[in-house]
């Protein structure tokens, strides 16, 4: 098994098919970035955007994408309301509203990620002057991870819905790259949120991963996160998979397709067999952000052509 790539162009519609003129080539998975429920604890529909993508590349290239869905608590979902059980209804609508839709199969599987990004937005808590997490629900109490995921997994497990029992749903552990670093490197807020103090049981989840961007207000100029995740996905038995990957543009000449170039070369290093440590799947971010941070690689040429040239690599044309 390959690397595939993925995408995310949300909220610019048309970017990737675009993109995937110029390449010539069409993307292999369709990401989305959806909650497990309203503000008022009620199953949101979602999904009609992995629908319509999935059907537009089914259409334009000819075969079945497959799907990433980042599913994140909102209020007033909790990590330890969902473990107690007191949320299942929520969780056994989002099963049946997978397993009832044709488009995701076995063979062409949802990879669902409860809840990625865990320590984002417990900065109001722990570190008010963070400015770096601003813009994302917490999920609450890191020691209640591990079980909150076990819930998701048992309620899925019920209702029929994961692969290993003939479904489509593929369960994956995805933190932010900092979350990897060894734990004596992260601010004493963002200890607890450490992989190894989260970590569901590993016969919980598929996949580990990550999510990582180049923006310079996070100041990861280079893709050496990357290389933690590898190790740790290697240390559970696992292979990894990147939920967003976004390469910022810069005033740097060159810097954006420069970051490209090294997430390109790190994830080949890392392997693309079945091995534990090796990325099965990237779903690249191409996004105007509120910030006035773009992670768009279409307008800038040079980026563009390394982004292609990571896209046509045969390591990374696995089939679908």
């Amino acid at each position: 098994m390959t690397t595939f790539l993925g995408y995310f162009d949300q909220p610019n519609p048309g970017v990737a098919a675009r993109m995937e003129e110029s390449m010539g080539l069409g993307f292999r998975a369709i990401r989305l970035n959806y909650g497990f429920n309203d503000f008022e604890g009620k199953p949101k529909g979602g999904g009609k955007y992995l629908d319509k993508e999935y059907d537009r590349i089914l259409a334009r290239w000819g075969y079945a994408p497959r799907g990433f869905w980042n599913m994140n608590l909102e209020p007033p979902l909790t990590f330890g309301v969902v473990a107690a059980g007191q949320a299942d209804d929520v969780l056994i609508a989002r099963a049946q509203l997978i397993r009832d839709n044709p488009r995701w199969t076995h063979d062409h599987p949802l990879f669902v990620s409860p809840h990625h990004e865990q320590s984002v937005d417990t900065h109001r808590i722990y570190a008010p002057d963070d400015p770096q997490y601003d813009d994302q629900p917490g999920g609450g109490d890191p020691a209640d991870y591990p079980a909150f995921f076990k819930r998701v997994y048992d309620v899925f497990a019920q209702e029929g819905v994961l692969r290993n029992q003939g479904g489509s749903v593929m369960l994956c552990f995805v933190g932010t790259a900092p979350q990897f670093y060894p734990v004596e490197k992260l601010p004493k807020w963002k200890q607890p949120w450490h992989m190894t103090a989260i970590a569901p049981d590993p016969k919980h989840y598929a996949y580990t991963g990550t999510d990582i961007y180049s923006k310079p207000d996070y100041k990861r100029p280079d893709a050496r996160d990357l290389d933690y995740v590898n190790a740790w996905a290697a240390s559970v038995g696992k292979k990894y998979v990147i939920g967003e990957c976004g390469a910022s543009m810069s005033d740097t000449p060159g810097q954006q397709a420069g970051w490209i170039k090294d997430v390109h070369q790190r994830i080949k290093s890392h392997g693309t067999k079945d091995g534990p440590g090796s990325c099965n799947m990237v779903a690249w971010t191409f996004k105007d952000f509120g910030d006035s941070t773009s992670t768009r690689v279409d307008t800038d040429p040079t980026s563009m052509a390394a982004f292609t040239e990571l896209a046509k690599d045969p390591a990374f044309q696995r089939k679908v």
